[in-house]
């Protein structure tokens, strides 16, 4: 062990550019350092061919190689903080020159090692978009408490000129570093001639959290620790609680030998956050304000016949023709476990708030076809009802538009007027044809003219700039009200009032 460093030995992964151009040094793609535990034996280099080159790849913009070395810790990080050599001990390119564009140290180098390293934040629970944004997916998909350092650049033109590669070629260069550096460029171009420096913390391996509940209910959150060897000292644990988007709680603890901090909670837990610090080397690990796994809810969906349906976008004579299938489904949803208590309106107000910002609200149509596939689209997500509401509209429109439901009530609110040069298509018939379709359908000729047009799904109301037979002809808007229930109310009261018309 190095009278600085509680590491023995370090592990180099280096990739770099040989131009083709001659008397030209390699110049820097990617390089990574990772000090290794004390007691992990040095590891072996990357094995180099009869001509004492290591694996190659060659491109148009020259050859890729790549080595991976073994040094002693304090070595490697003089290795890390110069760059200016290739990593090799010995051999033909032992000290050859590497170039690099100017490196910009993140977090900035201070007096020591551990005052310049970054806690990087875990990834969430579930995989997802956050889970292609870390900081560290050179570190592989190492959960142990680790902490890097950076040495970024605004790019080198010699080595970003892979990215201009011919797709197929790219995606060959790029699978090939992905392998061997664990970095996809692709992904993290940003990446590219820099250099990472991978510190685990010599005490902790790893941080768990849990939750226990006792026999009255009571919840606890158990932190777990896992020595490396020899228990940590000095270390302390500051959890804190977040509620609603409230911060609760907030509690110190020393972290005892056996590695099992215990925070009883008056309270069923929503959201718990932590750091691990260390006198000497600061914060060693960290958590942001996480939710425990209480519950899983599946939402299934039995897929019954499919219809296939012919219609024209549009009622002109040379109107498209196009072909819709629609698929009946039944649903049912399971929830296992137990959901987080809900204390009242916070939860609904909060529920109804992501559902809103959630949705999408507004849709732009030029073209009849994307706008007949997004109305379809809607309406078949419908649970329990849908109502159309266009004065023009005829049995032609309860057609078009009402095979789409997979089980909901189809409701079609008309004043049957005919705009020029349409022929209206009889209501009774599309009602009868519906109902040949085994869809729930039913059809009024409203008495108090509405002029606007409306589509309502569960609950919810589009206000629709044009009638639904000449939907996406000129452009036209399709948007949710964000306070539909007066609409609602307005709508329904026509509704009752309204002229029934019967199935022929």
């Amino acid at each position: 062990m190095t009278a600085n460093l509680p590491f023995d030995y370090a592990i180099i992964r280096f990739a770099c550019l040989q131009p083709k151009e001659q008397g030209q040094n390699p110049r820097l793609v990617f390089a990574s350092v990772e000090m290794l535990p004390s007691g992990r034996a040095i590891p072996d280099a990357t094995p180099l061919d009869e001509k004492c080159y290591p694996p190659s790849l060659s491109t148009k913009m020259g050859r890729l190689f790549f080595r991976r070395v073994g040094l002693p810790a304090a070595d490697a990080l003089n290795w890390y903080r110069n760059l200016d050599v290739l990593p090799d001990q010995e051999g033909t390119h032992a000290k050859k020159p590497l170039e690099h564009v100017s490196l910009i140290d993140e977090p900035t180098w201070g007096a020591d090692l551990w005052s310049a390293l970054a806690v990087p934040l875990p990834p969430p629970l579930l995989p997802g978009p956050m889970d292609e944004d870390r900081i560290d997916p050179y570190a592989g998909a190492n959960l142990e408490a680790v902490r890097v350092h950076r040495r970024l650049t605004t790019g080198d033109t010699a080595v970003d000129a892979l990215h201009d590669l011919p797709e197929e070629k790219k995606k060959e260069a790029f699978r090939w570093l992905r392998l061997r550096t664990w970095v996809d460029f692709d992904l993290y171009p940003e990446l590219m001639c820099s250099a990472a420096l991978i510190v685990p913390d010599p005490d902790v391996r790893t941080v768990r959290s849990r939750l226990d509940r006792n026999e009255t209910g009571q919840e606890t959150v158990v932190f777990e620790f896992e020595w490396r060897g020899q228990p940590g000292a000095g270390l302390r644990l500051t959890a804190q609680e977040e509620r609603y988007g409230s911060l609760v709680w907030q509690e110190t603890f020393d972290v005892p030998a056996d590695g099992v901090v215990r925070a009883p909670r008056p309270q069923p837990v929503e959201k718990i956050g932590w750091s691990l610090v260390h006198p000497v080397r600061g914060v060693i690990a960290s958590e942001p304000m996480t939710g425990y796994l209480r519950a899983i809810t599946l939402n299934i969906n039995l897929q019954g016949r499919e219809t296939r349906l012919f219609s024209k976008d549009g009622r002109g004579k040379n109107s498209q023709q196009s072909t819709r299938s629609v698929r009946e489904v039944s649903s049912e949803k399971l929830t296992t476990g137990t959901p987080f208590p809900p204390p009242g309106s916070l939860a609904k107000g909060r529920e109804r708030r992501r559902i809103a910002r959630n949705s999408e609200t507004e849709f732009w149509f030029d073209n009849p076809t994307v706008a007949r596939d997004k109305l379809w689209d809607l309406i078949s997500r419908a649970q329990s009802d849908v109502m159309l509401v266009d004065p023009y509209a005829d049995g032609r429109d309860l057609l078009d538009y009402g095979m789409a439901s997979t089980g909901a009530r189809v409701r079609l609110l008309t004043a049957g007027k005919a705009t020029v040069d349409r022929e209206l298509f009889d209501i009774s018939e599309g009602l009868r044809d519906m109902s040949k379709a085994s869809k729930r359908a039913e059809a009024r000729r409203m008495n108090v003219l509405i002029h606007d047009r409306f589509v309502t799904i569960d609950g919810s109301v589009w206000s629709l700039g044009a009638s639904l037979n000449g939907l996406g002809g000129d452009a036209t808007m399709l948007i949710r009200l964000r306070n539909p229930q007066p609409v609602l109310e307005r709508l329904e009261h026509v509704w009752a009032s309204a002229t029934i018309i019967e199935a022929s």
